[in-house]
């Protein structure tokens, strides 16, 4: 009897916590050890104390990981913070996510804001805003933004840089005419800061890439520019 309640409080160590097995489940708010999982889920608040890894990692809330995170699926949505590096097979996170050391994963999806050491997989998509230290690698890296962005470096075999653009809606009446409504676009571009890009295909739309860029094939389109050197290589 003591070794299962030994074994509870090792898995749950808050309120709202349920273990089931290998599988932590936790609703409300809760604490639990770092530890090998079959998989991690919670809703609402939850801190792991030490690295941890599982199959499944899915969190809705306010999430902290005390130490590196290894699952084959992170999906999170609202914040998460990882004090260490996050290894990933698919990694989706729709909110806000900082990663102190290199984010992995053989697939990441990121809609909000991230920041991280750096960031490597094979398809890599952020829609938001980042701010990487290092640099983004991937074979595909799709960068849509709605705000300025800084990585050190980009390198990516298709690399596409657009621009999330904003919609405002301005709306007056007088006592003579009935309601009208006038739509305009906001104007502005995000400007990404980067020290290079080296990419086999660079596609660029309404953002302005503030640094050197070496790649085979540039297409610029609408409001896009690049302000450094532009080295063509060609193919081989």
């Amino acid at each position: 009897m003591a070794e299962k309640f030994d074994k509870y409080l090792k898995v749950v160590g808050g309120i709202g916590g349920k273990a089931r097995g290998d599988s932590v489940s936790i609703a409300g708010s809760g604490v639990i050890k770092g530890g090998v999982y079959e998989s991690v889920k919670a809703s609402g608040s939850l801190k792991v104390k030490g690295a941890l890894r599982a199959k499944k990692f899915k969190v809705a809330g306010a999430a902290k990981v005390e130490g590196d995170l290894e699952a084959d699926l992170v999906k999170a949505s609202g914040s998460l913070k990882v004090k260490g590096a996050l290894r990933g097979g698919v990694v989706k996170v729709a909110g806000a996510i900082s990663v102190d050391g290199v984010l992995n994963g053989r697939e990441i999806i990121i809609a909000g804001g991230l920041k991280a050491h750096e960031v490597v997989g094979d398809v890599v998509r952020i829609g938001g805003s980042f701010k990487v230290r290092g640099a983004i690698r991937g074979n595909y890296v799709s960068l849509t933004l709605s705000d300025d962005s800084e990585a050190s470096s980009i390198e990516a075999g298709e690399l596409y840089v657009r621009s999330e653009k904003k919609k405002i809606a301005v709306k007056f009446a007088t006592f003579e005419f009935s309601l009208n409504v006038i739509r305009f676009r906001f104007a502005k571009r995000p400007v990404l800061r980067v020290n290079r890009i080296k990419a086999k295909k660079l596609y660029v739309k309404d953002v302005i890439i503030e640094g050197d860029v070496e790649a085979e094939d540039i297409i610029i389109e609408d409001e896009g520019k690049i302000e450094g050197e532009v080295i063509r290589i060609q193919g081989s």
